[in-house]
């Protein structure tokens, strides 16, 4: 990029430290000021840095996330933090990715529909319709509303979850309970990730099937998408539970599992919460 030569001497308009000979200012690291990038075309320039800097480190950090389990845990224990995004950051991106996604596809794994209502649910919603009146047909198009708007935000209450069923698989590990929530972050970012090219994936095949066909049934659907999420599951916990908790084959073995097997609980209760929050606010 086109810049002259920092001056023999500046002061840095941030803390006001006097600088001799240095691009950056050593007190707070300010970067001197050259009178090109007051132009459209050094505006230009600083613009096209950054975004390259920022889709760099995203594009590194989803590869390492998807083709070395554990690995950006590994680095968060390291200390490593600059070429990475970081867990929160990493998953509240994927978080957006994936609604994104869903959204396209017209698919959804993360809600709790008023057509397929459990006994207690379905007491519930008659309950709610009873007090303020309506249809269930009426209820249904605000509740969905509602719900897409909460399913977005209440999304992260399966990463604490998650979280503790590695600290009742590790009890004598107190001091893990970062890296614990830091292995969960980065699990449920590699869910999304899948998910978010799994749905349109379904979403365009149901696109290109007749509407009648038995294998578009919603029942049949969701138990693809799980049978995929499992194998997605233990793909990703077999090889990331090694790197970072450096346990032997069996002791892996029976964490892998009993994480995997938390999973759909997790899920189930994260829609209950869904479901019962989203009735309470309409």
């Amino acid at each position: 990029m086109n810049q002259s030569p920092a001056p023999i001497a500046w002061t840095c308009p941030s803390c006001r430290h006097e600088n001799s000979l240095l691009e950056y200012c050593p007190a707070c690291g300010e970067r001197h000021l050259h009178p090109h990038q007051l132009t459209l075309t050094g505006l230009a320039e600083q613009a096209v840095e950054s975004l390259s800097h920022v889709d760099g480190r995203i594009a590194r950090t989803m590869r390492t996330l998807l083709l070395k389990p554990g690995r950006l845990t590994e680095a968060w224990i390291r200390g490593e933090r600059r070429g990475w995004m970081g867990p929160f950051q990493l998953f509240l991106f994927l978080n957006i990715v994936f609604f994104f996604s869903q959204s396209l596809s017209g698919l959804s794994v993360l809600s709790a529909p008023l057509h397929d209502l459990t006994p207690s649910a379905q007491h519930m919603v008659d309950a709610h319709l009873a007090k303020h009146g309506g249809t269930q047909a009426e209820l249904k198009p605000v509740f969905d509303r509602q719900q897409t708007t909460n399913a977005k935000l209440l999304v992260l209450i399966m990463v604490p979850l998650f979280a503790v069923a590695l600290v009742i698989l590790f009890p004598l590990r107190p001091r893990l309970a970062a890296i614990h929530l830091v292995f969960a972050l980065h699990f449920y970012a590699l869910m999304l990730a899948c998910l978010s090219v799994l749905f349109p994936l379904l979403g365009l095949i149901l696109t290109m099937v007749p509407h009648r066909a038995p294998y578009t049934d919603p029942g049949l659907l969701d138990d693809v998408v799980s049978s995929i999420e499992l194998a997605l599951i233990l793909l990703y916990l077999w090889p990331a539970v090694g790197r970072v908790y450096l346990t032997g084959p069996a002791r892996r073995l029976v964490t892998v599992i009993a994480l995997a097997a938390t999973v759909l609980p997790i899920l189930q209760l994260y829609r209950q919460f869904l479901f019962w929050i989203t009735l309470q606010e309409i």
